[in-house]
């Protein structure tokens, strides 16, 4: 029969194996010390991403002096000086087919039926308890409405190379590096603000921690301002305000469910 000491002595031996330490002669273990935690390069690219930290303020300023309220109407989220805007429906999905490559998705006209909800409260019960199919996520565009959106977005501006994107401070999920402080401060929120390409928007997990997961940013818009996009933490939907062919092809374009709104509309 095995002996208490030799049962006691096989689990330390396990616990060894599993945490990395070392047997001395006497039987006593000794752990090795952690490895250092790894250094963030100030001025590399996010990894995952090849968005840079934003140098200057200057790109931001534009919208802090547009965005001046919270809530509502529209125009709190995006600049209310635009001729058109949209309103962009972030698609339920099946929690069952979450971790699948292809997500069964769910149109917001498929779960509610042609009456769409008339107020942002009643959207917003309805992105969360509306569907048994699947709650539409929220506070994150996700990667394939990103994709669309750059695609047609990069033909309405004249400066897709040099774009702005700012994600929430709030998400626990970030990445950057530690000296990195939220720069773009608006009512109710901050924000970190990175430049870079248009069509670096949706690669690899956007600005998220996680790899199997992406964190789309919550603004972005071109250094032209020729449109502006806005996707609110507690929103199931994206606002793109812009010229009025920018909103048409929106509007027009398959991959997207979209409806017309405006600047002083209450959502």
């Amino acid at each position: 029969m095995t002996s208490f000491r030799q049962t006691l002595m096989s689990f330390f031996s396990n616990l060894r194996r599993a945490f990395g330490g070392q047997e001395a002669s006497d039987g006593r273990l000794q752990f090795r010390s952690q490895p250092p935690m790894p250094e963030f390069d100030d001025d590399a690219p996010l990894p995952g991403t090849l968005l840079t930290e934003a140098e200057s303020l200057r790109a931001t300023e534009w919208l802090r002096l547009s965005l001046t309220k919270f809530g509502y109407p529209v125009s709190a989220f995006v600049p209310g000086h635009f001729a058109a805007y949209a309103r962009i429906y972030h698609p339920f999905v099946d929690p069952g087919s979450r971790t699948l490559g292809d997500p069964e998705r769910h149109t917001w006209k498929t779960v509610v039926g042609r009456q769409l909800p008339e107020t942002p409260h009643d959207a917003a019960d309805i992105a969360m308890r509306g569907a048994p199919t699947g709650q539409a996520p929220t506070g994150c565009a996700p990667r394939h409405l990103v994709e669309a959106l750059a695609a047609a977005l990069a033909t309405q501006t004249t400066t897709p190379k040099d774009c702005c994107f700012a994600v929430w401070e709030g998400f626990g999920d970030l990445q950057f590096s530690p000296r990195h402080r939220p720069t773009l401060r608006l009512p109710q929120r901050a924000y970190h603000v990175f430049a870079g390409e248009l069509a670096r928007v949706a690669e690899a997990s956007g600005y998220s921690t996680i790899s199997f997961s992406y964190r789309s940013p919550n603004l972005w818009w071109p250094a032209d301002h020729a449109w502006c996009v806005a996707t609110e933490i507690d929103h199931a939907w994206t606002y793109v305000a812009g010229s009025r062919a920018c909103v048409d092809s929106l509007l027009s374009d398959a991959r997207l469910e979209a409806a017309e709104t405006s600047a002083d509309a209450a959502w």
